[in-house]
């Protein structure tokens, strides 16, 4: 094999081997831990706080327990934001992460409701 050969096929794999870590580090934006350790500065909070009993609590504020989730998990969202601050003897809220916001909506409708009622905070952020 002539050393251009070589080199060529070491440099495409060296480009393509740059794609897959560039691919695979914009997908860990999409992961909801990296939404967690984004929003923390801006919601003065501390990041996957551990429970006594192996639960994790995705934000802890001074007053709030927050449960951050995919919109279309608000459901699920509520039951963890209450357990958390139960346990932690904080206020409840829920960051609700919004991919398409005009698909979202329905959700993040359903789960305004519920915390309108409960007296919960909901906050809604953007991942676009």
């Amino acid at each position: 094999m002539k050393t251009e050969t070589v080199v060529a096929f070491v440099f495409l794999f060296l480009m393509l081997w740059c794609v897959l870590l560039g691919t695979a580090a914009e997908s860990v934006k999409k992961n909801e831990l990296w939404w967690c350790g984004h929003l923390a500065p801006k919601y003065q909070a501390e990041v996957e706080v551990r429970l006594d009993d192996g639960t994790r609590c995705d934000l802890l504020t001074e007053s709030e327990a927050i449960e951050v989730d995919w919109a279309r998990k608000y459901a699920e969202a509520i039951g963890q934001s209450w357990y958390y601050a139960l346990k932690l003897d904080r206020e409840p809220a829920i960051i609700l992460l919004v991919k398409d916001p005009e698909k979202d909506q329905k959700y993040v409708d359903r789960c305004r409701l519920v915390c309108d009622h409960l007296g919960m905070h909901l906050y809604v952020e953007e991942t676009q």
